[in-house]
């Protein structure tokens, strides 16, 4: 995905599961993708029994999903996302 960022222009919004595999995470990737996505909002979305992901994610400036995400949730989150783009733009 870094590779693919580096030459490709930023989407919407990214959705990132916490858990990549054993030497990394959906926070640590988002970090590194703000090196070529700069300002790009996120979900990040997991099962992980964390305490505190949701806290971590929100400092980051991502939304948080716990797993099993509702369609009526991510819906939401990615309304409230299209909505303070727009508060943004004005």
């Amino acid at each position: 995905l870094l590779a693919y960022a580096a030459e490709n222009s930023a989407p919407d919004v990214l959705l990132i599961d916490y858990q990549l595999g054993q030497h990394s995470n959906g926070l640590d990737l988002y970090q590194q993708l703000q090196v070529y996505w700069q300002g790009v909002p996120g979900i990040l979305v997991s099962a992980s029994p964390q305490a505190d992901l949701a806290r971590q994610a929100q400092r980051l400036g991502l939304l948080f999903l716990a797993k099993p995400i509702k369609p009526a949730a991510l819906r939401a989150s990615l309304n409230q996302i299209n909505l303070l783009k727009r508060q943004a733009a004005e």
